[in-house]
């Protein structure tokens, strides 16, 4: 095993996709694993739910293109917020760059200009595209999608006084509140 920084520390006990793994052979816990915990929660949550009628609504949401909506200038700043005190100097600035560059990713193929945002390099005469939000399935996308999850989690807190669960961008709330005057 392995010991979490404080930034491999900081999802809620509610989030379940695409956590830091304490295995030294995991990047991730694995997912069928985490996706099972979620699921259980879930219908632990719901069974108490039923008995207990503490709440009245069960609200499931997938954000649809969540990780093309993601904007990357957020991950950039809270990942610099929670990391800038133990990084100073060069080695602060060299942890701007990697981030960058694990956020913004150059690509050439014409054919996916919905995806991307156009950007000219004026020095060689090319014409570059970069990603736009957040390119879904490379390993740090779904880490980037928890750290922009963990502020929208806290807006559904705000707005369904509820409890929740997160898996990426699904979630399950249980709340008094139906959320159709909400959002």
């Amino acid at each position: 095993k392995i010991q979490l920084t404080e930034f491999g520390r900081i999802f809620p006990k509610n989030f379940y996709g695409n956590i830091p793994s304490e295995e030294p052979d995991f990047m991730f816990e694995p997912w069928q694993k985490k996706y099972n915990e979620y699921s259980k929660a879930i219908s632990k949550r719901y069974a108490r739910y039923i008995e207990t009628k503490e709440y009245s609504h069960e609200i499931n949401i997938d954000l649809e293109n969540y990780y093309p909506s993601i904007y990357p200038l957020i991950v950039y700043k809270f990942i610099l917020d929670v990391l800038s005190s133990k990084y100073k100097g060069e080695d602060y600035e060299c942890l701007k760059i990697m981030i960058l560059k694990l956020l913004y990713l150059e690509v050439t193929n014409k054919e996916l200009n919905s995806y991307y945002c156009l950007k000219e390099n004026k020095s060689y005469n090319l014409e570059l595209k970069y990603t736009q939000g957040v390119p879904q399935g490379l390993p740090q996308a779904y880490l980037f999608g928890n750290i922009c999850m963990m502020k929208v989690a806290k807006i559904y807190e705000d707005l369904f006084e509820s409890e929740a669960f997160f898996y990426v961008d699904d979630s399950v709330i249980y709340s008094n509140l139906d959320g159709r005057n909400l959002i």
